[in-house]
């Protein structure tokens, strides 16, 4: 599940395409040692389903962007400020949680 809500705690940043969430997410939750790229466009289209993301147009190099809805930047917000903490079920959601908001000028990995 933490995969999920940490694509949508990189998105508070701002738009990004799939490869970047990728890289953004190994880099952030170091501990990953790998996440398949498979996983980024099928955990996107999810996303999507769910009107947690968006379309958000294209890069130049016409790369499909990705937004937050607002319940989707709602549901990212509540992740960051640990009031989903409850719901984890292993070792490594916690460490992405804490790792993904430590890395945000606007997390909060301490609650």
């Amino acid at each position: 599940m933490s995969i999920p809500l940490g694509f949508l705690a990189i998105l508070t940043d701002g738009p990004a395409y799939g490869s970047q969430l990728h890289s953004e997410f190994v880099y952030r939750a170091a501990h990953r040692d790998h996440l398949n790229a498979g996983q980024v466009y099928s955990t996107l289209e999810r996303l999507r389903k769910h009107q947690l993301i968006r379309s958000a147009g294209t890069t130049v190099d016409d790369l499909p962007l990705y937004e937050l809805t607002p319940a989707g930047k709602d549901r990212a917000q509540r992740w960051l400020s640990g009031d989903d903490v409850a719901g984890f079920t292993s070792w490594d959601e916690v460490e992405d949680q804490v790792l993904i908001s430590a890395s945000l000028p606007h997390g909060n990995p301490t609650t």
